[in-house]
């Protein structure tokens, strides 16, 4: 086979890799040149005008073409919209449904400003929903017969400023995906009551509300509005609000199944995807068995939080019935210990019993709530020099109180103050290498570095701001920072840091974020998000948990290339350069 021949049939695979398939039409695409016609599926999908609504060629108010939508709401208790008397999709054969336009908000006659201003919703239900709440923040919802899941901290919207957005109900996956400007700000999984999409959607509003006819309109200029069965890429997306391309002359492409994206592909490989229910924190044990905790309800209150063993048969066993439950670890005896912050102590099971004891239950001794949620037992390789506080077989711990505490795994009720949280904020998680120690602070934006001799923190100078880092671990063999950070205006994303330069650079830039959801159908807000990182001890494997996912990562070291390697890679290129002259 010649070389010409390998690389067409590498590129004939590349076009059927999993995750991808066919573009299918788009379903309507209302440009609003001249009238209210859609450019596809015209039969079904023309829309009409109601009320004070008109198509305008003035610059200014459309985004492309030659023309826009005006909706003027200059009459209270009157709807002004754009009516389209049809459903946007077949829920039934098009689960994954796209919506997206253009849009500015303006007060065009002055008068009151609707509290809710819709740019378009289904009817009578809305499985698709965007508008600009009260208070200028942009809204999306989602709405099956299981209820309503909707955000309201989109971005803040100025008037007269063209926007464009894009919204995502992915079926199969039980994601919303919401764009604005072209920038992902918001990736989530739908609560498991609401994993099926309503057939109800039989009309579509464009710029008021299907409920509220008198003070829920749009005010303003929309353009290029557009819904497809499938979700474009990101490159599409791109090209619209570059403006380089419209929904009808974007090319045809989608985005892939699943939004994992996995940036340092020299460095790391995926190797497995561990089904796991909201998993949160996570722990790896000597003899590589793998746990788990899931944030929910007890079972003794109809719920199943507690300690999880993660199977390599994609199943879990439940090992310890708990509540709230957020980081473990285990020592070298396997035995588990895990914190329940919702109670504010640490728990112990037993390896050989499973028997479940409350280890350390007031932490500061002051008798107060506590809340720990960053836990450790320091390895035996651990060296913190002369006058170290901290040594090999140490628990630490730290507390949402701000404080970092010594505990023993030996001795319950045995622990000590290591530092009074006095230069942090909001710490959430822990670790060590074979010398340091480093605390994330999730409200300031910060990793710190301990003093072992005095237990006070210095930060750790990065080449950029952390946004909201929720949990680190060191790489043994390189000594740097791996660092999961909970944005709020963009996916959860991995990054590492250089423990020497401080330089941060993207391992996954694509996660779920922290929305969990309980089988109660009760929902956990952002900054409950507890999902964790965990590295084996040889620095060989790095497990991501994706509380919203329900799944962890699997990440494998790509090794670096031998001598022998690179000297053979040569030799072969010298050989077959000879043959081809």
């Amino acid at each position: 086979m010649t070389i010409k021949s390998v690389l067409l049939a590498l590129a004939l695979i590349a076009l059927i890799l999993p995750g991808q398939m066919v573009m299918g039409a788009v379903t309507a695409y209302w440009s609003f040149d001249a009238d209210y016609t859609s450019a596809v599926n015209s039969g079904t999908m023309n829309g009409s005008a109601v009320g004070n609504v008109g198509i305008t060629g003035v610059a200014g108010e459309f985004a492309a073409g030659i023309g826009g939508l005006k909706i003027d709401d200059n009459a209270t208790g009157t709807q002004h919209c754009v009516e389209v008397n049809a459903e946007i999709a077949d829920w039934d054969t098009d689960p994954v449904i796209a919506v997206m336009g253009w849009y500015k908000w303006s007060n065009i006659d002055g008068g009151v400003i609707d509290g809710w201003r819709y740019l378009w919703e289904t009817d009578p239900e809305f499985p698709v929903s965007n508008s600009i709440y009260s208070t200028d923040l942009q809204r999306w919802a989602y709405d099956t017969t299981g209820g309503t899941f909707n955000d309201l901290t989109g971005p803040l919207i100025n008037e007269n400023e063209w926007h464009h957005m894009l919204t995502v109900y992915n079926g199969p996956l039980n994601t919303v995906k919401y764009y604005h400007d072209g920038v992902l700000r918001d990736y989530r999984t739908i609560p498991s009551t609401m994993q099926t999409f309503d057939d109800r959607g039989t009309k579509f509003y464009i710029g008021s509300s299907r409920r509220e006819a008198g003070d829920r309109n749009f005010d303003g200029y929309m353009d290029e509005v557009a819904v497809f069965s499938h979700e474009p890429s990101a490159e599409v997306v791109d090209s619209i609000v570059s403006g380089t391309a419209t929904p009808g002359t974007a090319a045809a492409d989608v985005a892939p199944d699943r939004g994992f994206n996995l940036v340092e592909t020299d460095r790391w490989a995926l190797v497995d995807i561990l089904p796991t229910d909201d998993p949160a924190g996570v722990a790896l044990a000597a003899d590589g068995t793998l746990y788990a905790t899931r944030r929910a309800k007890d079972a003794a209150n109809g719920g199943d939080g507690g300690v999880y063993r993660v199977n390599t048969d994609d199943t879990t066993t439940l090992m310890a019935d708990d509540s709230m439950t957020a980081d473990l670890t285990v020592d070298n005896d396997g035995d588990i210990f895990f914190v329940s912050d919702y109670a504010g102590i640490i728990r112990r099971m037993d390896a050989g019993t499973g028997t479940v004891s409350d280890w350390v239950t007031d932490p500061d001794g002051d008798g107060l709530d506590d809340d720990p949620i960053g836990l450790l037992i320091v390895p035996d390789t651990f060296d913190g020099g002369a006058g170290s506080l901290v040594g090999a077989g140490d628990g630490l711990v730290v507390d949402r109180d701000h404080d970092i505490y010594i505990w023993s795994p030996d001795s319950a009720e045995t622990y000590s103050l290591l530092n009074d949280g006095t230069e942090m904020s909001d710490p959430v998680d822990i670790t060590v290498s074979d010398s340091e120690i480093y605390a994330v602070d999730n409200g300031a934006d910060k990793i710190y570095k301990m003093d072992l001799t005095t237990g006070s923190l210095a930060e750790v100078t990065t080449s950029e701001v952390l946004d909201n880092p929720i949990s680190i671990v060191v790489d043994p063999k390189t000594n740097d920072l791996i660092v999961m950070c909970d944005s709020d205006v963009e996916p959860t994303k991995i990054v590492r840091i250089d423990s020497v330069t401080g330089d941060v650079t993207t391992i996954v830039d694509t996660l779920l974020d922290g929305y969990g959801d309980v089988d109660d159908g009760s929902t956990f807000s952002t900054w409950m998000n507890r999902s964790k990182l965990v590295m084996s001890a040889d620095g060989n494997y790095l497990y991501i948990a994706e509380q919203d996912g329900d799944a962890i990562y699997k990440l494998q070291a790509v090794p670096e290339p031998s001598t022998m390697a690179v000297v053979m890679a040569g030799l072969l290129a010298t050989i077959i350069l000879r043959r081809r002259r």
